[in-house]
């Protein structure tokens, strides 16, 4: 609720008329359309109405009020053109009512601007809000429907729906501003100057108003049409908007002023309102009130960042076809003085612009949207404009809603300083235009740089369209070519010069300011050295170089000539990852546990047959270094890198590389790589060309509050948080752009000559060295393995043919969620891990000992058996599965000793009622091992996070057959303090989690088809979970039927522990798992004289055995049943 308050400093007057009824039809509007119907055709009264009903105090006020004091020249200029006088700082507000709908409160405000009717808006937000939210003022269309203004934006029941016609016609049925309002942000919709409440008195309308209206009345009854009170209303309106224009130029103002000047002073309105943080304002409008939200940008330093929807073109384009189709807010005269429509936006001091067309708008010539587009990116510098292209026509559609949503939050997310030098430059570019008018563009001056572009051909084609691009805007030329295979004749402009190679194009004294390498690999290092030693600065194509000693060499000679040289990763340019590193460096993510770079695409052979080095290592003795991660999917890998907070060499600690093939290729197809930063976070990149579908590729920050996965090749992050999921799509630095921006002013980053502020090179070479590190480690690594052809499809014919590796996306999900390489996963084609201790019986292996040091540490690293095969080789364990990695094979691990999680993962606590991420895990490392025939006997540490030994454990491994298909598998486990003092042994149900008590004894297994969970007297899992009973049987089908050590039937019957009468802990909905619970409702004490001690054995049988086989099986070995 808005309370009443007096006008305390930095917040607006607020008079509580809550209690006052609320009319059915708010506003003097309703009043004036009322009229508008009685008043049939008023020519014959002896006295001319009046022309400015409801304004007769309008001339009077404008004589009085000063003129807008702005902050700046160049506003000061846009605003004395308008004619914007002063609008109060602080009015009183009025609160009319209050209510909550579906999370977002509503309160309909009003206030007296000085002349004219009282203005009414709605101020709405999220219900239960807490602190500062940032503030949005949504700014309504014109749409030639004046009866109402903010309404159209507000949906709310005591508001009314009569303008949901007009909403389902332009908004995609949407109340935009209630719904900006429940995406966080405390939002203002106002009547603006002639619309809604502070619409004219038109009951009785002036001679040329009424004449059109007498013609709308005739048109009407020829079509057999009983207008509306509203439709009435804006007949009248729409003809009277020249008359209300006349009035403002005589009065000194303009239609444009007049709007700005309510506009300002809902602005300060909304700056003053409880919970809006008055540091974070934006505003958002689409066709006209697109146009407002420009101009108002341009006036105030209240805005930081804003949105213009449907209303961004040329002034010169409305010639001849499109005048018709604007209103007064457009056509200001005098304004083109100023510059062009879109030179407007230079004089705003906000942070961020998005601007939105219609690609099939009515309203606006598509040359003349695409002109203001390449305009304002000649305009501003790098992440100051974003411009986005929309299907269909004039309208403001939900996706463009999102968008726009997403834009103000990110633009509004931190509470912003002065203004920043890109402004500061934009303003003094314009300052020097001022006198530029919308007449056609001059030639391209000699200052503007000129660029040469090695190889035309592949990638380089795309330069060559960006080069059209900037060309068109002024911002380069392309004066020379260079490659084997010339361009196709009517590529290129007459004026640029085609040459063989960059020698004879340098040696023809061509003087390129910039050179772009869009060649191969292996050739970038020397053509870089021979354009920096020309003079040129450098954009080379990714990967930089082929070795780390080319990247050096390179450098050097960049840094020792002070030429600038950027590489081609496009991402990197990406306005989402300034957002990111937000999101990491606030803590908003929590503590970061790893981020993961994850690409799935597909590659055909033809890809690898277009030239001689692709699927290269090396080509005639010289490095290429072709491969997954270091050139189709280097972006993943960059990007990872760069959101890692690696930049040089010395950010990276170690590179480890798992590198594999499917094709018949030198380079790798199929890798994981895993860095270690020299900070200590760790990156997992898990690539492949060989998968069955290609995705998007991402780059996932794994966070303990949650995680942001950013899917860079479409500039979209997926933010993932306890409030819920939201999805932003941000804009993005063309390179060269960006290169090109460093270069006017005066220099880039650390590879040559002084930091500037101005603009930085966003992909500088200085920048690459942790990436070239990386680079580095699979050229020097051995070659890539082979991937069995029986765990490949291969997928078309031909050249168009590409291979599928079995489950490989799976994989790379389990790689990176796991942080493990495809050899720790233990996959079947992956080369194998170093021997471990093998469990075999009559000479047939059956269980691997894996000692856990490989584990990341938030899996609490312990040792476990895995794979656990039947004595056909059935594998019936499973470990590090994506949906709980810390979930390891055959083992002993308890979430809760003394406080200290040896189960993994997140750890459930009564504090909080639920699971969440703490810096509490252990790990268990084995200090002794003993092997005899059939036994393994070990001695191990439980280590605490501060690296004190908690427990102290003896742990005995027995094994031997039972029958042919049948073998036993016996682990007896001791747990006693470390220390003197007793420690107590947990699980979530002894900390109040209802059915969750499992810790101790636990096996994971495999997918399992046709799976049957049962003991002697129960089946099915809530039949037998948290009960007690002799033996617990698990069968089904084991595993992918296909895939080696998989697909076939198998038993395994669990056999309780004699020592104590621990309940069944036992998951086949959601995941595969068995255990025996030590603390299912209450701690358990471990002493020094009363160790934890269990014996439990596991019946592994091939085949499906029945209650009465293992009746019998377990009589035979003398248990109970």
């Amino acid at each position: 609720m808005i309370s009443a308050r007096d006008g305390a400093p930095g917040n607006a007057t607020v008079e509580d008329s809550s209690s006052v009824p609320v009319p059915p039809v708010a506003g003097r509007a309703s009043d004036v359309r009322s009229s508008a119907v009685r008043s049939g055709d008023v020519r014959s009264s002896a006295v001319p109405p009046s022309a400015i009903g409801g304004y007769e105090d309008w001339p009077g006020f404008m004589a009085a009020a000063p003129r807008y004091r702005a902050a700046d020249t160049l506003s000061q200029e846009l605003a004395d053109t308008l004619g914007v006088p002063e609008a109060p700082a602080r009015p009183a507000v009025r609160v009319d009512w209050e209510e909550t709908n579906d999370g977002v409160t509503t309160s309909r405000l009003s206030w007296q601007l000085g002349f004219g009717p009282r203005t009414t808006a709605w101020f709405m937000r999220p219900a239960h809000a807490a602190g500062p939210l940032p503030g949005v003022l949504a700014l309504h269309c014109h749409a030639g429907i004046k009866s109402s203004g903010a309404a159209r934006l507000v949906d709310s029941p005591t508001a009314g729906s009569g303008s949901a016609p007009l909403r389902n016609r332009l908004y995609e049925g949407r109340p935009f501003a209630t719904w900006l309002a429940s995406q966080g942000f405390a939002v203002l919709a106002h009547d603006t100057f002639s619309w809604g409440s502070r619409g004219f008195d038109l009951g009785t309308p002036p001679g040329r108003t009424a004449a059109a209206l007498d013609g709308r009345r005739a048109l009407w009854r020829e079509a057999g049409v009983q207008p509306s009170v509203a439709e009435l209303y804006d007949a009248a309106a729409a003809a009277h908007e020249d008359t209300v224009a006349k009035a403002a130029g005589l009065l000194g103002t303009s239609f444009a002023g007049m709007v700005a000047h309510d506009d300002l002073a809902a602005l300060n309105v909304l700056a003053g309102l409880p919970g809006v943080d008055d540091g974070r304002l934006g505003c958002a409008g689409f066709s006209g009130g697109g146009g407002r939200s420009l101009i108002l940008a341009a006036l105030s330093p209240l805005i930081r960042s804003h949105v213009v929807t449907c209303m961004m073109t040329t002034f010169g384009s409305l010639f001849p076809a499109y005048l018709d189709a604007h209103s007064w807010l457009l056509q200001t005269p005098g304004l083109p003085r100023l510059g062009d429509w879109p030179d407007l936006s230079a004089r705003s001091s906000a942070d961020s612009l998005l601007v939105q067309y219609a690609s099939a708008d009515e309203l606006f010539p598509d040359q003349g949207m695409h002109d203001a587009d390449a305009r304002l990116s000649a305009l501003h510098p790098a992440r100051r404009y974003t411009g986005s292209f929309w299907p269909g026509g004039h309208a403001f559609t939900r996706g463009m809603q999102e968008e726009a949503a997403a834009f103000l939050a990110a633009g509004l997310q931190g509470r912003p300083g002065v203004q920043d030098a890109a402004g500061v430059q934009a303003a003094a570019g314009l300052q020097a235009r001022v006198s530029v008018q919308a007449a056609a563009a001059p030639a391209v001056p000699p200052a503007v740089p000129r660029i040469a572009l090695v190889g035309v051909h592949g990638y380089g084609a795309r330069h060559l369209d960006n080069l059209r691009r900037l060309e068109d805007c002024q911002l380069a030329r392309l004066v020379a070519v260079a490659d084997p295979r010339p361009p196709a004749d009517g590529t290129l402009d007459s004026s640029v010069q085609v040459f063989g190679t960059l020698d004879e194009l340098l040696a023809a004294g061509t003087a390129p300011d910039v050179v772009i390498l869009a060649t191969p690999i292996q050739t970038h290092a020397p053509l870089a050295l021979a354009a920096i030693a020309a003079g040129a600065d450098v954009y080379v194509e990714k990967p930089p170089m082929a070795s780390l000693a080319q990247f050096e060499e390179v450098l050097a000679a960049a840094q020792e000539t002070g030429k600038l040289v950027q590489v081609g990763f496009q991402s990197l340019g990406s306005d989402a990852l300034p957002e990111i590193a937000d999101l990491v460096e606030s803590g908003a993510l929590g503590r970061i546990r790893g981020i993961g770079a994850t690409g799935a695409w597909l590659r055909s052979a033809a890809y690898f047959k277009r030239s001689r080095w692709a699927g290269r290592r090396s080509l005639d003795g010289t490095d290429v270094v072709d491969g997954v991660a270091t050139n189709a999917l280097a972006h993943a890998v960059a990007t990872g890198l760069r959101i890692a907070g690696a930049a040089g060499v010395d950010d990276v600690g170690s590179v480890e590389t798992d590198l594999y093939r499917a094709h018949n290729t030198e380079s790798d197809d199929t890798s994981v790589i895993r860095v270690r930063t020299s900070a200590g976070r760790v990156l997992m990149c898990a690539l492949t060309l060989c998968a069955a579908e290609q995705s998007p590729p991402s780059v996932t920050v794994f966070g303990t509050l949650g995680k942001a996965e950013f899917f860079y090749t479409e500039d979209r992050l997926v933010l993932e948080t306890a409030q819920g999921t939201s999805t932003r799509t941000f804009g993005r630095t063309d390179l060269l752009e960006n290169l090109l921006a460093a270069r006017a002013a005066g220099n880039g980053t650390g590879d040559g000559g002084a930091d500037n502020n101005l603009a930085r090179l966003l992909s500088p070479l200085s920048a690459a060295g942790a990436y070239m590190t990386v680079l580095e480690a699979v050229r020097t690594a051995e070659p890539p393995r082979e991937i069995p052809a029986d765990n490949i499809v291969w997928e078309g014919e031909g050249d168009d043919a590409h291979p599928v590796v079995a489950g490989i996306e799976a994989a790379l999900q389990r790689a990176v969620l796991s942080q493990s390489t495809f050899a720790e996963l233990g996959l079947p084609w992956a080369r194998p891990e170093p021997a471990n201790p093998v469990l075999a019986v009559d000479g047939r292996p059956v269980a691997w000992l894996q000692d856990g040091s490989r584990i990341t540490p938030t899996s609490s690293p312990r040792p476990y058996l895995h794979p656990v095969t039947t004595l056909a080789g059935t594998v019936v364990t499973d470990h590090l599965p994506a949906d709980h990695v810390w979930h390891l094979g055959a083992g002993v691990a308890i979430q809760d000793v003394a406080g200290v999680n040896f189960w993994g993962g997140r750890t459930y606590t009564r504090r909080a009622g639920g699971y969440v991420w703490q810096d509490d895990h252990g790990h268990i490392e084995i200090t002794d091992t003993a092997e005899s025939p059939g036994a393994l006997d070990q001695a191990l540490r439980w280590i605490g996070p501060d690296g004190t030994a908690v427990l102290s454990e003896r742990r005995h491994w027995r094994y031997d057959a039972v029958g042919p298909s049948v073998w036993k598998l016996s682990m007896d486990f001791e747990l006693s303090p470390a220390g003197p003092e007793p420690v107590a042994l947990g699980s979530p149900g002894s900390n109040g989690r209802e059915n969750g008590g499992y810790g101790g004894f636990f096996w994971r297994l495999p997918p399992t088809s046709g799976a049957r969970v049962r003991t002697a007297s129960a089946e099915g899992e809530d039949a037998v979970h948290g009960t007690v009973a002799p033996w617990l049987a698990w069968s089904g089908v084991f595993g992918t039927v296909g895939r080696p050590g998989h697909g076939k039937e198998a038993t395994l019957v669990f056999l309780a522990s004699p020592q104590a009468p621990d309940p069944w802990f036992v998951r086949l909905s959601g995941y595969p798992g068995v255990g025996l619970s030590l603390a299912w409702h209450e701690p358990l004490l471990a002493t020094r004289d009363n160790p934890v001690r269990r014996t439990v054995t596991v019946l592994v049988a091939d085949g499906i055995l029945s209650t009465t086989d293992i009746a019998q099986l377990t009589e035979s070995l003398g248990e109970t049943t």
